[in-house]
């Protein structure tokens, strides 16, 4: 009975899972406008070197503290006290990156595995999520996330648990 058991959920665990032993310094991530050439790196208390589109005051309340979120079309820079934190990319005016290395919303679902690891999968609709790290602190269930559909991805983000 055991023996079923652990099968079924090991089956469960790798049917259901898209999880990556790979995971990604958070440092090593890197962000910069279609326009412009200039990198933006994560907890940098800088901009990219263009003007947002459109920017408002954005309480972190689990956190107590306050910051802004930066629009740039439809994609959203969040910055806490200062630093860049988080984002919502949802168009192609912002791309994510690494090693100098960038995708965006629009790109094929190859260009994952070209710019941050070797993924490889049949999956042309659903979420990737790739596990990230840091090498200053402790960083638990922190994800970077692409939506994907019909091959094409739609949406960037990082979610932490």
């Amino acid at each position: 009975m055991k023996k079923y058991i652990y099968l079924l959920l090991l089956t469960f665990i790798s049917v259901n899972s898209n999880a990556q032993t790979n995971s990604i310094h958070f440092e090593d991530l890197q962000f910069k406008s279609r326009e412009n050439l200039d990198i933006l790196k994560i907890n940098e208390n800088n901009l990219l070197q263009i003007k947002p589109d459109s920017q408002e005051n954005y309480d972190y309340e689990m956190n107590g503290t306050s910051g802004f979120v930066y629009y740039y079309g439809n994609s959203k820079l969040y910055y806490e006290e200062g630093n860049f934190k988080y984002w919502e990319l949802t168009d192609n005016h912002i791309l994510i990156g690494k090693n100098d290395k960038f995708l965006k919303v629009g790109d094929p679902i190859e260009s994952i595995s070209e710019v941050f690891l070797d993924y490889s999968n049949n999956q042309e609709s659903g979420i990737i999520s790739i596990s990230l790290d840091s090498r200053d602190y402790e960083m638990e269930c922190t994800f970077l996330n692409f939506e994907v559909l019909a091959g094409k991805i739609q949406k960037i983000w990082r979610t932490d648990c």
